[in-house]
């Protein structure tokens, strides 16, 4: 009889064992996949770590800030000597990110330039405009109102502005600080250049979106944005419409500032200021029609 019992038993206990072992096999199958998941995850999704820091920053944070989320600066110089602004790159091999601050350590002017076609990281606009880099034709995140400038100044030399320029909305927040934003195509990372039947390919246009001529619209459907920029305290009225540079002005009153800026500010950073390395005339998304 116990042989009976002891033979009936057998099974069950082989059922318990396989049972113990599928557990822990599963278990280590976990810890693998915790173990792996990391590494796997910078793999398949490589950006998101920048994109996270980005979503992080702005214009008005201290430049100490900046520091902590990208590291030490990669350069930095004086850019205006009245008021004393400097302008500071932190370049990684996919971007730049660029601010301009004042003495006391604020930023006012933050941007962000995207030098690689599958790097898209998002914005939210002081005017609550969702904007993505790299990611659709620029006429399809302009501002709802197409009487917007437009300031499009192709470059012909390192020093030129060399830029694309499209204005949003400034905005006034609570504090009646005046926030505004740009974004484009800096021709340090794409085409900025029309080509046309006639041979001619460096067309200056300043106006409205809507006015536009025809080369610079088609231009608008064929190409993303590759940089976006925000200001605080600052409108993006231009102390010249061919320089696309930005003088500070008082939110309150509209006026300049007192004194004036000696000194103006590109709103992306210009190609003479950019290591070679990182120049990459098709480092931008284009769309074919």
């Amino acid at each position: 009889m116990w042989k009976f019992v002891i033979e009936r038993a057998l099974p069950a206990s082989k059922v318990f064992v396989k049972l113990v072992l599928g557990i822990s096999a599963f278990g280590v199958a976990l810890i693998t996949i915790f173990a792996w998941w990391p590494l796997a995850k910078d793999t398949l999704f490589p950006f998101e770590k920048d994109y996270k820091k980005l979503a992080e920053l702005g214009a008005g944070f201290s430049t100490d800030h900046f520091s902590e989320m990208l590291g030490a600066p990669t350069t930095l110089k004086q850019v205006s000597s009245n008021p004393a602004l400097k302008q500071i790159n932190y370049i990684n091999k996919d971007y730049i990110v660029t601010t301009v601050a004042d003495d006391s350590g604020r930023t006012l002017l933050f941007s962000v330039l995207s030098c690689n076609p599958d790097f898209h990281p998002r914005f939210t606009a002081p005017d609550k405009t969702e904007l993505q880099l790299q990611m659709e034709p620029l006429e399809l995140i302009a501002p709802r109102n197409l009487n917007h400038d437009l300031y499009y100044k192709p470059g012909s030399t390192g020093s030129s502005v060399d830029q694309l320029v499209e204005l949003g909305d400034p905005t006034t927040t609570t504090a009646n600080r005046l926030r505004a934003y740009a974004y484009g195509v800096n021709g340090a990372c794409g085409p900025t250049r029309l080509e046309r039947p006639d041979g001619i390919h460096e067309l200056d246009y300043s106006g409205p979106i809507n006015e536009a001529p025809d080369d610079v619209k088609d231009f608008r459907r064929d190409l993303a944005a590759n940089f976006y920029t925000e200001t605080v305290g600052w409108d993006l009225r231009l102390v010249d419409p061919g320089a696309l540079k930005v003088s500070a002005i008082d939110s309150a009153s509209g006026l300049n500032v007192q004194p004036q800026t000696t000194d103006t500010v590109p709103l992306s950073p210009l190609r003479f200021d950019l290591p070679t390395y990182f120049i990459n005339p098709k480092g931008t998304k284009t769309f074919t029609r």
